[in-house]
């Protein structure tokens, strides 16, 4: 999920970050027609696991690390808040004299197509005292209402929130090179856009044609997809199939969890999976 979002500006000598929905850029006709029934966002934000990823390539000497930790700092503390470092959708906050507090934050305004509406994590953090009675609610859009718009009609957007966890499905990206022999599989939520949060266990086993029940309560059918980077899966919500592995051989049925640090989501995304328990199965912390 990488080589078609980071690219290098050659007039400004920077690295560079485009963010896709359903395989469409800025530049894209099209971009805000209706998705297909699965589609998946991926936005111009790093993580850790593709951070380390790109200053993981081959000849990557330190100005090329240094500028890839740069752009990951830029992606998620844009505005550069001095005490936070994830405040994607954030601005310096301004008074009615337009005034500007760098250590209050206000809801972003943004000009142009190609912006997305992702739900603030912290919404099922457990130990968020602001969101723990949260059940329901709604946020206004105000489309429009920017001075540099002039006459155009201002329209407003209401947006219902509910505290509920998405299922999701699993999206399967091929690479544009046909020659790449490389699948990445990447679970279709957000997750805030910030999956760092969050812990993911993907399993898989052969499509035999055999109906099997969930990892959970029949592990012995299910293998575990290891994660590359020792992270025991933080922030874990793609995978990526390359070369002549197990899970490439064959036909595979895929099945990916998540949950936040240490509690478990009752909520599974993958194909054919369906709810489970929520137990922690052995030997997973």
């Amino acid at each position: 999920g990488l080589k078609d979002r980071i690219f290098y500006d050659p007039m400004t000598g920077k690295l560079g970050l485009r963010g896709f929905l359903n395989g469409k850029t800025l530049s894209d006709d099209g971009l805000t027609a209706v998705p297909p029934s699965v589609y998946a966002l991926r936005p111009n934000i790093l993580t850790s696991q593709e951070r380390d990823a790109i200053k993981a390539l081959e000849g990557a000497d330190t100005t090329f690390k240094t500028a890839v930790d740069s752009l990951y700092n830029l992606s998620r503390n844009p505005t550069g808040f001095s005490s936070q470092t994830y405040t994607v959708g954030l601005n310096f906050h301004k008074d009615i004299d337009g005034k500007e507090d760098k250590t209050k934050a206000d809801p972003i305004m943004a000009l142009g197509p190609g912006l997305a509406m992702v739900p603030n994590g912290a919404l099922f953090d457990p130990n968020n005292a602001t969101f723990s009675s949260f059940t329901e609610g709604y946020v206004t859009l105000a489309e429009n209402n920017h001075p540099d718009m002039g006459a155009l009609p201002v329209a407003l957007h209401i947006v219902k929130m509910k505290k509920e966890l998405y299922r999701g499905a699993i999206k399967t990206v091929f690479s544009e090179n046909v020659f790449d022999e490389k699948i990445t599989l990447r679970h279709t939520a957000e997750f805030g856009a910030n999956p760092d949060d969050l812990v993911f266990q993907w399993w898989y086993r052969e499509a035999d044609g055999t109906d099997q029940a969930p990892p959970d309560t029949t592990p012995a059918a299910w293998k575990v997809f290891p994660d590359p980077s020792g992270n025991n899966g933080q922030g874990m919500s793609e995978i990526a199939m390359a070369g002549a592995g197990a899970a490439l051989l064959t036909d595979n049925l895929f099945f990916c969890r998540y949950r936040r640090r240490r509690i478990w989501f009752p909520c599974p995304g993958g194909m054919g999976a369906s709810q489970i328990s929520g137990r922690n199965p052995t030997g997973f912390d």
